[in-house]
């Protein structure tokens, strides 16, 4: 009857233990949350669960990544607009933005797909590969030149988790904050996981 008490009782501390050891990790799981010049980013897609100081998050269409117009800082699009994105009626938005950053979340395919006239296929058709990073960019500063970057270069997009892709946000968001201060040439300075 004694074992049989004192196991229960070892349970119970063995449970109460993980359950607390569990919960302190979760706790001391330190979020970067931006804090710099207030943005606003047009996302094109599922708005993000992202909590940042400074950022407001717009709904926003493929119409007006060209708009010159449109007042947002940058643009993000998501998964569940890629396909449609890639489409050909759809690719000269992204060659007729100039100066507003756009980032691919989620992507894991060339970027090229969008900015390359030259390839005739769609998101579905590309390759997918985890070494293209999570989140590719590129600001179009004229018609013959966008640089690129990556963010998120080498997370395995099967074990991503909240914590990295908040640091990616992050990261997305400085990039951001960059280009909107004029500092461009310092944009793509500000890579994690490199």
């Amino acid at each position: 009857m004694k074992k049989l008490v004192l196991a229960k009782v070892l349970i119970t501390i063995t449970v109460i233990m993980a359950f607390i050891l569990t919960y302190t990790n979760v706790k001391n799981t330190q979020f970067q949350i931006y804090d710099g010049v207030l943005l606003n980013v047009g996302v094109i897609g599922t708005l993000p669960d992202i909590q940042s100081h400074n950022v407001l998050l717009h709904q926003a269409n493929l119409e007006q990544i060209a708009e010159d117009h449109i007042q947002y800082d940058a643009f993000v699009l998501t998964e569940d607009v890629f396909q449609e994105a890639s489409l050909p009626t759809n690719k000269d938005v992204f060659i007729s933005n100039f100066h507003t950053p756009v980032f691919f979340v989620g992507l894991y395919k060339p970027l090229w797909v969008y900015l390359e006239d030259d390839y005739r296929g769609t998101y579905d058709e590309a390759f997918s590969r985890d070494y293209m990073g999570h989140t590719q960019g590129y600001l179009m500063t004229d018609a013959e030149n966008y640089p690129t970057w990556i963010l998120g270069k080498g997370l395995s997009k099967d074990k991503i988790n909240d914590k990295e892709i908040n640091d990616i946000y992050f990261s997305l968001f400085k990039v951001t904050e960059n280009i909107k201060n004029g500092n461009v040439e310092n944009a793509f300075d500000f890579m994690p996981y490199e």
